[in-house]
């Protein structure tokens, strides 16, 4: 009787766990039209070269016209320009890289954004295999960190500024 006992609490436990296990939270992260247009072309040429983070290998992979190709696509490296379908993809890599310390950052518009991975990295403040690619305070830095905390209008055109800047600079 107590083996039977045994087995139906281990089953019960386990039909519990599973629905925990299937039970998905939002992705919370900063606006997507505001990455696609300012933020992803920045962080496409700065970072989605082949041997950086255009490898579908990485935790944060980066689609885009001179690196990696979505595999959805026919698309070939040098080719075509970065499609929606590429965009997105990136989008979402950048937002579950960490998705709980995401949440955070923007629930306190972006004061924590600085314990992100895609902010301590490139800054060098964590280990980066490209060591450090930004530094802290200069326009590639306060794209990402400014996409990160942007809730107006004023904050948007301040990202699509500092982006600008960002990316002309790696020209």
């Amino acid at each position: 009787m107590k083996q039977s006992s045994v087995l139906c609490l281990l089953l019960l436990s386990a039909t519990a766990c599973r629905d925990d296990l299937t039970a998905q939270k939002p992705l919370l992260c900063p606006g997507s039209e505001l990455y696609t247009e300012a933020v992803q072309p920045y962080l496409e040429k700065r970072c989605g070269t082949l041997d950086c983070h255009g490898s579908s290998q990485r935790p944060l992979s980066i689609y885009g016209q001179f690196g990696l190709r979505h595999p959805l696509e026919a698309n070939i490296s040098g080719g075509e320009p970065t499609t929606a379908v590429e965009s997105n993809a990136n989008y979402l890599s950048a937002c579950s890289l960490e998705p709980e310390l995401m949440a955070g950052a923007l629930e306190n518009l972006g004061a924590s954004a600085d314990k992100l991975k895609l902010v301590a990295k490139p800054r060098g403040q964590m280990n980066h295999k490209g060591g450090r690619v930004v530094n802290e305070g200069d326009p590639g830095d306060r794209c990402i960190m400014g996409w990160v905390g942007a809730i107006s209008n004023e904050d948007a055109a301040r990202v699509r500024a500092e982006c600008k800047t960002a990316l002309e600079s790696l020209k």
